[in-house]
């Protein structure tokens, strides 16, 4: 070797993140640099005010940290009593909350419009309990709603009572009040058949669907998911196709029972015995997800034109669902394997080199130590980060590093 090696020295050398500490070797020509030499030198009152614009550039999301950061200033000085922050603990814990309750809708109501008796039943039933704690979660979560604070469109807190009503009045406010509001029991009661379980009920029960504008909030927990780096992509990706995959499942197991029981079960794909409704509905979800899957074993099939169109309308949104659900998990995998490739490619290079010069074994070690720091590192390097960014927020960034 005609060139004298790092690694001649007796001592055990640890690895250098490259990334970090070859900058003035390997990005002399890099813009970021340039940045912090033109700015190094003075600190005059126009380069604070390009600073102050670009901190309020919007699209790069630091913008929006350091406004939740001046926010969250104002919510221990400023905040009106009995008015709640979007940001603090207590709210995103109700907020979690009222998400899983919108969750438990999609499978209580659809239940309860296939598999429940027709009519309002008796008050102190279970279905009317668990009905009433719904209402009672949704209710309260509308007049938190009047008492949150919001972010107008300059990202300014806004906690005037006024103009929070007014904002939730525009949009929201008629969503959650649909999602509360007992339309069912007033049409049920208009007509007189608050204690009658018939085919006419049974159709008036689907009104009771209109509670799913509740699932608002499932959108929005999702998109706060996508973006939080408090979940990793896998994670997320595993939630999304999974979670949705059930629910899907549930809603055909639902909408097949439901219309073999509008036909009083006569010349159906069920005959329903002594079965209690958890069975029935255990039966229903045992066909819908053996068609989901494709495995098909025939046990059960649709028998009316009803269910038969039904059927198909479920196999061509299940070829959709299943070639989505695939193709994300596929597309992960196969990044992650690609990024393994890469490694063991160079990897293998440096067996080969090292194995064509001889090294000895302590030095083989400390060079595949430093080609796995370098390739872990790879990602977070200056240029693949700071790029983002713009200019005057790259100068203070190097000038913290460097």
């Amino acid at each position: 070797m005609n060139s004298p090696s790092s690694f001649e020295s007796g001592g055990e050398e640890k690895p250098v993140d490259t990334h970090r500490k070859s900058v003035q070797f390997q990005h002399q020509d890099s813009p970021y640099l340039d940045d912090a030499k033109s700015t190094k030198s003075t600190k005059s009152s126009s380069s604070q005010a390009s600073g102050r614009a670009g901190v309020k550039s919007r699209g790069m999301g630091m913008s929006h940290a350091l406004s939740v950061k001046h926010q969250k200033l104002k919510e221990n000085d400023e905040m009106p009593k009995f008015l709640f922050f979007p940001y603090s603990n207590g709210y995103k814990c109700w907020f979690g909350w009222t998400v899983i309750w919108a969750v438990l809708t999609i499978y209580f109501e659809t239940y309860s419009i296939a598999f429940l008796p027709g009519g309002i039943g008796p008050r102190n039933s279970p279905a009317n309990i668990v009905e009433y704690c719904f209402l009672t979660v949704f209710a309260m979560d509308i007049l938190v709603s009047f008492n949150l604070a919001y972010e107008d469109e300059s990202e300014d807190l806004v906690t005037d009572r006024k103009k929070i009503a007014w904002n939730y009045l525009r949009m929201w406010f008629w969503l959650d009040l649909i999602g509360v509001f007992p339309f069912y029991s007033v049409i049920l009661e208009a007509k007189g058949l608050e204690d009658v379980d018939s085919r006419e009920t049974r159709y008036l029960a689907l009104v009771g669907l209109t509670r799913l504008v509740r699932l608002h909030r499932v959108v929005k927990c999702f998109e706060w998911m996508q973006y939080s780096d408090k979940i990793s992509l896998m994670w997320y990706t595993m939630i999304r196709n999974f979670g949705g995959a059930l629910v899907w499942t549930h809603l055909a197991a639902c909408t097949m029972f439901y219309i073999a029981r509008q036909q009083d079960f006569q010349d159906t794909w069920l005959e329903p015995g002594t079965e209690t409704n958890f069975e029935l509905y255990l039966t229903s979800l045992y066909w819908s997800i053996v068609t989901f899957t494709t495995v098909g074993y025939g046990d059960f099939s649709p028998v009316n034109s009803a269910e038969q169109v039904f059927g198909m309308i479920y196999m061509f949104v299940n070829m959709v669902m299943t070639s989505w659900i695939i193709g994300s998990i596929t597309l992960l995998v196969v990044k992650n394997d690609e990024k393994n490739g890469e490694y063991r490619s160079n990897l293998q290079l440096l067996s080969e080199y090292a194995n064509l010069h001889n090294f000895d074994k302590g030095l083989r070690k400390r060079l595949k130590t430093q080609l796995q720091l370098d390739f872990n590192n790879r990602e977070v390097s200056d240029e693949n980060v700071l790029q983002n960014f713009p200019r005057t927020l790259r100068r203070k960034v190097i000038r913290q590093l460097y």
